[in-house]
Parts: C-alpha cells; structure tokens; sequence
C-alpha cells in the first residue's frame, strides 16, 4: 500500500542491484524496489481507483514516493 492506496505493480523486471527489502530508489525514469532477493524495476503501475501509468509519468505526479519505503 502507499498512501493508504493499494499499489499494483503491472510490470516490472528482475535487476540485479542491492536494495535494502522495501526500500524506494528512483533513477530519472526508473523506480527501483528493494526485494528479499535483490531489487525490482517497475515499468507499469496503478494506484487503487486510477489508471494505469508508465513510471516516469507516476514520477512526475508523486515525487515523493521516491523518498519513501513499502512495508515488507
């Protein structure tokens, strides 16, 4: 969840960067997520009630999810 909002992610790609499990990094049009296992990028998301975004669009209308972290 973010913002109290359920969050899908509706594509996204394995990488190999080490990110604490949660942990939020953003790279211009990039959205790196820490996982158990290594990180993820995502590619596509949605947030609960909205339509579906490509990251760099989901950036520039929540900057500040890039300063963040999801529960683990």
């Amino acid at each position: 969840t973010y913002q109290g909002k359920r969050l899908k992610f509706l594509d996204i790609e394995v990488v190999d960067e080490a990110l604490e499990p949660g942990k939020i990094h953003c790279e211009k049009h990039d959205i790196l997520i820490g996982t158990s296992d290594g990180a993820i990028k995502l590619k596509l998301l949605q947030m609960e009630g909205k339509m579906a975004l490509h990251t760099e669009a989901f950036i520039a209308g929540q900057p500040e999810f890039c300063q963040g972290s999801l529960p683990s």
